[in-house]
Order: structure tokens, then sequence, then C-alpha cells
């Protein structure tokens, strides 16, 4: 039994493994990939902002949720 446990692992090890390398290699992954960093770079250029500028939003927030 543990032994064929070992082969049944084995082989889903192997079959990810293919299934992996098949989608790193395709343009939809290179495309996401580019995607994500932009995200990533924007979310930090958000974040590393201003701080007056994040006050000054949260101060207007009240004012907007009033209206």
């Amino acid at each position: 039994m543990g032994r064929r446990d070992g082969v049944f692992a084995l082989l889903a090890i192997a079959l990810s493994a293919v299934a992996l390398m098949g989608m790193v290699y395709t343009d939809g992954y290179s495309s996401a990939a580019r995607v994500e960093a932009n995200g990533v770079a924007a979310f930090t250029n958000v974040v590393l902002s201003d701080a007056g500028s994040a006050v000054q939003l949260s101060a207007s927030a009240p004012e907007a949720v009033q209206q």
C-alpha cells in the first residue's frame, strides 16, 4: 500500500511539473506577469507618495459620505 501511494505521488508530481512547464512557456503567462509587475509598480508609487495627499483624502471622505 505504501509503495502504491509513492507511485501515485511521483506520478502526480511529474504531471504537475509538465503542466507548469506548459503554462510558463505560453504567451498568457508572460503577459500576466507583465501586468502584475505594472500593478506592483503602481501600488508602490501610491504607497510611497506624499503623506499629505493621503491626509487630505481621508479628511474629505466624511464629507463625501454625508452628501
